[in-house]
């Protein structure tokens, strides 16, 4: 937890330095931007990538919109070769306290959804394991923050990190048809971006 509190204050006051030096010009940058996540990781769903589109929704371009689904891939809690796949959905509302500019920095708020399938192994007695297949779910809520270089009017990249409760954490059991709350958890998500403005 130490950790993720010294990246987020390192994000803050990176953005907060890149924006303060900014030279004030607005620049022709376009209210749309799709986003590609060539890399990802969030709690659960382990490492993968991920897509989104961002709307900026006024004309100061202080306020974002962003919809964002991630890929995650993760071998946790087996000892095989098999990946387990978690998609989560992210929407969320972004606030650029500086507006648009070659350097931005945003907070924002999201809620997530993850599903996905978990393989858990546990011992069986002797030398044998089992291996039980799940369906999971979780949702809450994430405190996120944003930085992004505009490299032109159209091309960017950028970093991202969130962090917050997970209220729901369920897993049902496929072969029994058992499910599982494993009851108040935390959420954290991080992730790097290739953009294209328009």
């Amino acid at each position: 937890m130490k950790t993720i509190k010294i990246i987020a204050i390192g994000l803050l006051a990176l953005g907060l330095s890149l924006n303060a030096k900014a030279d004030g010009q607005d620049g022709d940058w376009g209210r749309d931007n799709i986003k590609f996540y060539p890399l990802n990781a969030f709690t659960y769903g382990g490492v993968g990538f991920g897509l989104s589109y961002e709307r900026i929704v006024d004309k100061k371009g202080l306020i974002g919109i962003q919809l964002p689904v991630h890929l995650g891939l993760s071998s946790g809690y087996n000892s095989n070769s098999n990946y387990d796949a978690t998609f989560m959905f992210n929407p969320g509302l972004k606030i650029y306290p500086w507006g648009q500019r070659k350097t931005t920095y945003a907070l924002g708020t999201s809620l997530f959804m993850t599903s996905g399938k978990e393989t858990r192994e546990s011992w069986g007695g002797g030398p044998t394991t089992i291996m039980t297949n799940y369906n999971t779910f979780s949702t809450g809520i994430m405190i996120n923050q944003y930085l992004q270089f505009n490299i032109t009017e159209n091309i960017n990249l950028g970093f991202e990190f969130g962090a917050g409760p997970s209220y729901i954490n369920t897993r049902k059991d496929v072969a029994n048809n058992t499910t599982f709350s494993d009851g108040i958890d935390g959420m954290v998500l991080f992730g790097f971006h290739f953009g294209y403005r328009f």
